[in-house]
């Protein structure tokens, strides 16, 4: 037995890379983060719900009127939609590709043909979604809120 023990390597370096690491990012920055994340989630489901609700309205809308849709406008002035719903979460006009009954969002850089977009085809199913919005789905799903 010895009064001067020293701590274990591990234990030390350990509690050094917590201290700075606490330091560095307090507690109110990863309240900060997960605030922020949870608001991007919530911006791509209000996209990927709004491009699904375009998606069915363009499809109503020709079979009601008997015609083809050429620009999201038309069911707005046609009272199928709110202007709210033409766009996506950010903020940016969701792009109809009426030759291929394709919706487009850009998603958060507001920039067409970038990893963050959303891509409804003319199936009605997505060809494409950004990678950190369905990480952000499975979890929710996996972790359902409690009541």
């Amino acid at each position: 037995f010895s009064l001067y023990q020293t701590p274990s390597p591990k234990k030390a370096k350990g509690n050094f890379i917590v201290r700075l690491f606490g330091s560095l990012h307090p507690a109110s920055w990863f309240k900060k983060k997960a605030s922020e994340t949870e608001t991007e989630y919530k911006r791509g489901l209000r996209t990927y719900t709004r491009m699904k609700t375009l998606y069915s309205s363009i499809l109503l809308c020709e079979a009601r009127e008997g015609i083809t849709v050429k620009s999201l406008e038309e069911l707005v002035k046609k009272k199928y939609v709110r202007p709210e719903t033409l766009k996506d979460g950010w903020g940016n006009d969701i792009i109809y590709v009426e030759q291929y009954l394709r919706l487009i969002a850009p998603g958060s850089d507001g920039e067409p043909d970038t990893d963050d977009d959303f891509v409804l085809g003319s199936d009605g199913h997505f060809i494409k979604l950004p990678e950190d919005f369905v990480m952000q789905t499975l979890e929710v799903e996996s972790h359902p809120p409690h009541p």
